[in-house]
């Protein structure tokens, strides 16, 4: 079972050859590897074509700066494998990936499989939790485990899972925008007959500064951020109404996330999103998906985001954890 392996390429050079190691080493060996150097400005194209010239597995594609979304569409539509799978050129995987997911896919018979993540920031290394495998074939079950993320880990990025290439070939990244993986979450759900999730942490996904995590002020990615639940939501409401709870779940801990990335540095925006928190304060406790400790937070926020942030540091000091 070929696998088509999609890696957007741009100005990594300090990380790539680490991405790529881990790729030409997997223990699956029926893969394509296809770099898309996306523009770059640095050696990294150079060291996509010594890779290439070494490994017969690996092509090239040389394109004009488009963005992340425009170099995945580029190796989508090169794809020639039974399964594909999207690995960012900043992070690596253990050696034997995309032989779990493999195994995981053709026994299950699934359209996606995925699997556990290592999130590696500058000071400290978190995993996904252990749990049993999990195997899902209603859509709105999916949408649950995806945007409730029940079991913990990181769930809504692409590059964690192979997909049924058939299914999700025609399926394109929207063009220009941050955080491409929302938009796009709801699109390949759609298709998605069997789901199955595994917690074996195959993928290692690197926290670097300029990620989507590291917002300094409200613009663009704060908006694309937002929005992308925005419109999951939308669309959740008008093909997935039973999953109207975890859509807003999502929705809301967006809006708290971007709280907590803008604390002190945009008081007029944060006040924008403590009043939609405090439009929809009843609609959030009478949420399942939403715990009484997010429910305590959402609840400060609306009664006055500036206590809730004073609160929280005096918290985070009691108890010894590091203010964001």
């Amino acid at each position: 079972m070929l696998i088509s392996v999609i890696v957007p390429v741009y100005n990594v050079e300090k990380y790539l050859k680490k991405c790529l190691d881990s790729l030409i080493h997997q223990t699956w060996k029926e893969l394509e590897i296809i770099l898309v150097d996306d523009g770059s400005t640095d050696s990294s194209g150079m060291i996509c074509d010594a890779y290439a010239e070494k490994d017969t597995r690996i092509r090239v594609v040389h394109q004009s700066n488009g963005g992340l979304s425009d170099a995945r569409n580029t190796g989508l539509a090169l794809g020639r494998g039974e399964y594909l799978g999207v690995v960012d050129s900043d992070d690596w995987i253990a050696p034997d990936m995309y032989e779990v997911l493999a195994c995981f896919a053709q026994k299950e018979r699934l359209d996606v499989a995925m699997c556990g993540v290592t999130d590696v920031w500058p000071d400290r290394i978190e995993g996904t939790p252990r749990f049993a495998p999990v195997v899902l074939t209603d859509t709105d079950e999916i949408i649950s485990e995806i945007l409730v993320n029940r079991r913990g880990g990181t769930a809504v990025p692409v590059w964690s899972r192979i997909y049924r290439t058939r299914l999700f070939k025609d399926l394109i990244f929207e063009k220009g925008r941050y955080y491409e993986d929302g938009y796009y979450l709801l699109k390949w759900i759609g298709r998605t007959e069997r789901f199955g999730r595994l917690s074996d942490r195959k993928y290692f996904y690197m926290h670097r500064e300029g990620s989507i995590t590291d917002i300094k002020r409200h613009g663009k990615r704060v908006d694309d951020f937002r929005f992308a639940y925005e419109q999951n939501l939308a669309c959740i409401k008008a093909c997935y109404p039973e999953s109207i709870p975890a859509g807003e779940y999502r929705l809301y801990m967006t809006y708290h996330a971007i709280l907590l990335m803008l604390a002190g540095r945009d008081d007029a925006y944060c006040q924008e999103l403590a009043g939609l928190i405090r439009k929809n304060i009843f609609r959030i406790w009478r949420n399942a998906c939403v715990g009484w400790k997010a429910k305590i937070s959402y609840s400060l926020i609306a009664l006055n985001v500036h206590w809730y942030f004073c609160m929280r540091r005096r918290y985070r000091g009691w108890t010894g954890k590091t203010a964001e």
